[in-house]
């Protein structure tokens, strides 16, 4: 047997290129098992990951895939996304499903795949969209509930008019109390005349703003007076009497609503439910002539004229739901009724930019509602301050503001054509100038001709555009009728708005 020199052994020559090669032979298995820990040779879900159930709001679930080399990922329905449709190894996937609008449970697959490996195949089900119903709740009764979308119904209403500063007057207290009544801003209560001369002049649409937090009875829940809700219903009956829509709403109230943050949300939801169920059990056995509109002109007193954040805009938009699930949980004929939600402030950019359509359990039963009241200057700024008495092309070079003219018009109205043709409509609930009748001479002349080209060439916008347009009319002297008599105050006024609808 030959001899081992020492210089062989372990520590030779030989023995540490033996070393050399078990240390790269035992790093190259780690290597392999750590990849083969992350990607396996196999395509892997596991079980609880198989079957995701969501519910009617728009949500996702993560889920962990773990597979060879590459992996793909698809969907079958459009609604229903992958935030990867490519991975490799072991990686975790966001499956997302939009809204549920379509009144019935509805369900997806997606099918995870791989070279060389069986597909795995994820069921996906979302619940359809659901209200618990109240106590008071009755059968659903299209009795006098025609079947229109809320699109077709539009078509129908065509140009309307505010009886504005009316029944939304409160009178607040240094403490933030609020008291006072219908004319306690110095408009009369309105008559069978007046709506009767609002249809004869060819109006279709009577906006009615409402107050009722002045009036509760029992402040710590809500309950408002039964005289106040009678006397509002008074004024409803009329206007639908002379054949008129008509449209209610809760306005302003001192601003309760203007606080859209997550540490009020639970607050202001409860405060909204508690009075939209008063009223819309109420309202509940009137005809499809009446229209409910949730709120107004929602934003954020906190704010210190900052920009409002997506918290403000998400809130905002919960109202919408709160206001439409309260209603159609009533159900009778507000089952089928047609809905009005606001965009954040009614502010058209925003209703662009932010507005998330809230979920019914009817389709195509709800409008927008946007107002306008751009160039400021010229419709609602103060009179104490620098405001500007004139408009439009008549007036280039003018006491005329730098933007709102005639393509502004144009271009902002025309933006929400986005709502439109996806058979949203929307009502612009307030428009109109301020009458500025401390003017005297040619100044007021020219300031009247203004008034009037722009109120024309809003309509006329509006309908071009397929929008209500609904004149806000505060009373007072510049008033289109006589509170009173229901005879026109404002004919000019009155015939530029007729002629913007033809």
């Amino acid at each position: 047997m030959e001899k081992q020199s020492f210089s062989d052994g372990l520590f030779g020559p030989l023995g540490i290129k033996r070393v050399i090669f078990m240390l790269v032979l035992l790093t190259t298995s780690f290597i392999s098992c750590s990849n083969s820990d992350e990607k396996g040779g196999s395509l892997e879900v596991a079980q609880e990951y198989r079957n995701l159930e969501f519910d009617a709001r728009g949500s996702r679930q993560t889920i962990q895939i773990n597979g060879p080399s590459e992996w793909h990922i698809s969907t079958s329905e459009s609604w229903c996304k992958s935030s990867h449709a490519i991975g490799e190894g072991k990686q975790y996937v966001n499956i997302t499903v939009e809204a549920n609008d379509t009144q019935k449970d509805r369900t997806a697959t997606v099918t995870v795949s791989a070279s060389g490996t069986p597909d795995i195949i994820i069921n996906v089900k979302q619940s359809m969209y659901s209200v618990p119903p109240y106590d008071e709740y009755i059968d659903p009764d299209n009795t006098g509930m025609r079947d229109l979308t809320s699109m077709q119904l539009s078509a129908l209403m065509k140009a309307g008019v505010n009886i504005g500063n009316t029944f939304e007057a409160v009178i607040v207290g240094e403490d933030g109390s609020l008291s006072g009544d219908e004319t306690c801003w110095g408009n009369p209560t309105p008559n069978k005349a007046l709506f009767e001369g609002i249809k004869a002049a060819g109006f279709d649409v009577v906006r009615m703003p409402v107050a009722y937090s002045h009036q509760f009875e029992d402040a710590s829940t809500y309950k408002i007076k039964s005289a106040w809700m009678d006397k509002v219903e008074t004024a409803v009956k009329a206007a639908l009497d002379a054949g008129l829509y008509v449209i209610i709403n809760i306005h302003w109230e001192g601003g309760w609503l203007n606080h859209p943050v997550d540490a009020n949300k639970e607050a202001l939801d409860e405060r909204l439910e508690a009075m939209w169920k008063q009223i819309a059990l109420k309202f509940r056995d009137y005809d499809d002539r009446l229209l409910f509109a949730g709120t107004n002109e929602v934003n954020n007193d906190d704010a210190d004229g900052a920009q409002p954040t997506e918290e403000n805009y998400r809130v905002q938009n919960g109202f919408n739901q709160v206001f439409v699930n309260t209603v159609r949980a009533t159900g009778g004929r507000n089952h089928y009724r047609h809905l009005i939600v606001q965009a954040y402030n009614t502010d058209v950019a925003k209703a662009v930019a932010h507005f998330t359509m809230p979920l019914d359990i009817v389709q195509n039963r709800i409008f927008l509602e946007c107002h306008y009241y751009d160039p400021y200057d010229f419709t609602i700024m103060p009179n104490e301050e620098d405001f500007k008495s004139q408009w439009g092309a008549a007036f280039a070079g003018g006491d005329v503001s730098a933007t709102g003219q005639e393509g502004d018009i144009e271009a902002t109205l025309s933006s929400l054509n986005v709502f439109i043709n996806n058979n949203v409509p929307v009502i612009i609930g307030e428009y109109g100038p301020t009458l500025r009748d401390q003017l005297t001479g040619e100044a007021l002349e020219n300031h009247l001709k203004s008034r009037n080209d722009y109120i024309e060439y809003v309509v006329k916008t509006c309908v071009k555009n397929k929008l209500v347009p609904l004149y806000w009319d505060a009373g007072y002297t510049e008033k289109l009728f006589d509170r009173t008599t229901g005879q026109p105050h404002n004919a000019a006024s009155i015939a530029a708005i007729m002629e913007g609808l033809n």
